[in-house]
């Protein structure tokens, strides 16, 4: 199965005070390349957040994005612990209760007093994020599984493409054989009118050719790596690297068949399989 390194997915959670909003976004890379957006009172957590995206997203250039937002009008209050230190402080200097006033007014103005609840991490919020980012994901996951039955019908066509211009190669290979053969008998004849010739020399030329030109073995093994490709398709998982080291092998062996060939007939399908297995190539690029 192909899942493709492409892929969108949210998910929002609401509990008493917040809404959590989650996005994630994925586009192919050659790695893990993820960044995160979250709220800054959460940047203790990071680390298990990255590792938990990458055991589940594995590839690609990730971006998840956490926005938390209040569901109150008024999501500030009063840290009452600081407010009731500062207030010792001060009363430390003038114990006139007349002053007191004027002693909260300057306080509620110190750095620290007045928090947002955005700002205070809480284990429980923690939990509802993890579990808008885990439901964002599946939905990812999902987005990939369907782009990656688009690619997968795409890719098998091209290879059925390969397939019907190997068995072309193997009719214009007897047709080649053939034709070759019939040169080398006139080749035979026109000595033969000269006169006596080197019988040894004369065999020795033609398993020389026999073995310069012989392409059987390249497209045996073209046909083992194509019926390789479409099992680590359908079995293996993530695939992606593995279907491009298998592309490699697929190239080198037509590209050795369009040097061997010696036929123009069989170097146009040789070219239309170097089309084929190109488009192959640009479409594993995003497979996971």
């Amino acid at each position: 199965m192909i899942y493709s390194m492409t892929c969108y997915g949210n998910e929002f959670k609401l509990n008493k005070k917040t809404r959590i909003d989650v996005e994630v976004k994925s586009l192919n890379s050659k790695n893990a390349d993820i960044q995160l957006k979250i709220p800054a009172k959460f940047k203790s957590k990071e680390m298990e957040l990255r590792s938990y995206i990458n055991s589940k997203l594995i590839r690609g250039k990730i971006e998840l994005n956490v926005n938390i937002s209040s569901r109150d009008d008024d999501n500030s209050f009063i840290d009452e612990e600081k407010v009731e230190n500062y207030f010792k402080s001060f009363s430390r200097f003038d114990k006139l209760s007349k002053k007191n006033i004027e002693y909260l007014k300057i306080i509620l103005q110190l750095p620290g007093i007045l928090k947002n609840v955005n700002e205070i991490c809480e284990e429980d919020e923690w939990k509802d994020i993890m579990w808008a980012v885990s439901n964002a994901i599946k939905k990812s996951i999902e987005f990939r599984k369907i782009e990656g039955e688009i690619i997968e019908n795409v890719i098998k066509n091209y290879l059925k493409s390969i397939s019907k211009e190997v068995e072309k190669i193997n009719k214009k290979l007897l047709d080649r054989n053939n034709k070759k053969r019939n040169n080398l008998l006139l080749k035979v004849k026109e000595l033969s009118n000269l006169g006596s010739y080197d019988e040894v020399r004369f065999e020795q030329e033609i398993l020389y050719y026999m073995e310069k030109y012989d392409i059987s073995e390249e497209l045996d093994r073209l046909k083992g790596h194509c019926e390789h490709f479409i099992s680590t398709v359908n079995n293996d998982y993530p695939n992606g690297k593995k279907l491009g080291f298998i592309l490699q092998e697929m190239f080198r062996e037509i590209n050795t068949m369009g040097v061997k060939s010696n036929y123009f007939d069989i170097q146009m399908s040789v070219i239309q399989i170097k089309d084929d297995i190109e488009k192959i190539k640009e479409q594993i690029y995003n497979i996971l």
